[in-house]
């Protein structure tokens, strides 16, 4: 079984889909599988996810119809997941090459952090990199953020333990499905930041 399962929720994503597969593809830690979610997309990913999976046993691939939320799409792909760890990533994400590496090393050096984000940049279609994102590094800052109404971390680049996943029951609703379940784990556990791009 793989240490990490990514999680790629695509709904008509096909524009930046070849970006996103290669930039985790491409990672320098290798021992992960991608669970990709096609959740009836009109356009091609359904046929780009497929021709990368051909290329690359690690991209499994879902056919579904619309699930009308992002949670209830995640749900399911974690439902399929066998790994340790579950990283999240979007169709118009770009991983850095190091991300997954940073990520792990830095779960396995901090036990008590259930779930951690990475810094990130903005990248705008036609201007490149706007503008990074540097969110505070430790649980009590980041905690605080959440109890103010503020969500700390990028969804895209979190990374958290499967079995904690499991204890809160995953994500639930449809609205800021993401800043529900940061708030339900950081009762169980700590938050982390790992200080790298992604």
């Amino acid at each position: 079984m793989p240490l990490i399962s990514i999680l790629l929720p695509v709904y008509n994503g096909g524009k930046d889909l070849h970006r996103a597969i290669k930039g985790i593809l491409n990672q320098t830690f290798r021992d992960f599988e991608i669970i990709a979610i096609n959740d009836g997309s009109k356009d091609e990913s359904g046929e780009i996810l497929e021709s990368y999976s051909l290329r690359d046993a690690r991209l499994k691939v879902f056919h579904q119809q619309n699930a009308g939320a992002l949670g209830k799409t995640l749900n399911i792909a974690a439902g399929y997941a066998t790994g340790k760890f579950l990283a999240r990533h979007d169709a118009d994400d770009v991983s850095h090459p190091s991300r997954m590496e940073n990520q792990i090393n830095y779960l396995k050096s901090h036990p008590a952090v259930g779930l951690c984000g990475t810094w990130t940049w903005y990248i705008d279609s036609k201007l490149g990199p706007l503008y990074s994102l540097e969110i505070p590094d430790n649980h009590k800052k980041l905690a605080s953020y959440l109890h103010n109404g503020k969500n700390p971390l990028v969804h895209g680049s979190v990374m958290l333990r499967s079995e904690l996943f499991q204890q809160v029951n995953g994500y639930r609703g449809s609205y800021a499905e993401d800043f529900d379940l940061w708030m339900r784990m950081s009762e169980l556990t700590q938050l982390g930041m790992c200080k790298k791009v992604s």
